[in-house]
């Protein structure tokens, strides 16, 4: 009897979670990391991070490094780090500050990766450049769901010197080392 009754639960169960009806309303989003890309060039506008170049700089990238949320992350290490947030959800590890090669062949300074459906006020990150100069990455994310679709709404600013850009999509920032 038992087993009777215990099949008979089974195959309610099995019935009952299977529908014909498909409203759409079971998207799954995959929300892309947010990353910071900065080109790299000396003064004649030659890429100083590219190592199969001959304006490759090896001092430059061993001395650069970031800080965010009170810890130094140097180019060459410390990539698998967990910043804040930390959640059950599936994220990408923050790997600081890396040197990536993307499809246009160039290589880029790249800081990230940052959950993109989390919300980021005001983040700030110090970066300490190989030549001596500093800048400050300050960025704010942010997204809501308006009919069932996600709206990003985004800041950022990089800060060096008496300099600023502000900017609010994708893209890369030229930083040029005399």
């Amino acid at each position: 009897m038992k087993k009777l009754v215990l099949l008979a639960l089974m195959v309610i169960s099995i019935f009952s979670s299977c529908s014909d009806e498909e409203d759409g309303s079971y998207v799954i989003y995959d929300f892309a990391p947010i990353n910071f890309y900065f080109e790299v060039v000396n003064s004649n506008g030659a890429n100083i991070l590219d190592s199969t170049s001959t304006a490759y700089n090896k001092d430059f990238v061993a001395k650069t490094s970031i800080t965010l949320q009170g810890k130094n992350y140097t180019m060459q290490g410390n990539y698998k780090a967990k910043v804040t947030p930390t959640t059950r959800e599936y994220f990408t590890l923050f790997y600081g500050i890396t040197i990536q090669y993307e499809s246009d062949g160039k290589a880029y300074a790249v800081i990230g990766p940052f959950m993109a459906n989390y919300t980021w006020d005001q983040e700030m990150v110090q970066i300490h450049w190989g030549d001596g100069s500093e800048g400050v990455l300050q960025f704010s994310s942010s997204y809501r769901m308006k009919k069932n679709v996600p709206v990003f709404d985004r800041n950022c600013q990089y800060t060096w010197g008496d300099s600023t850009i502000v900017f609010k999509g994708s893209g890369y920032i030229i930083k040029k080392v005399e």
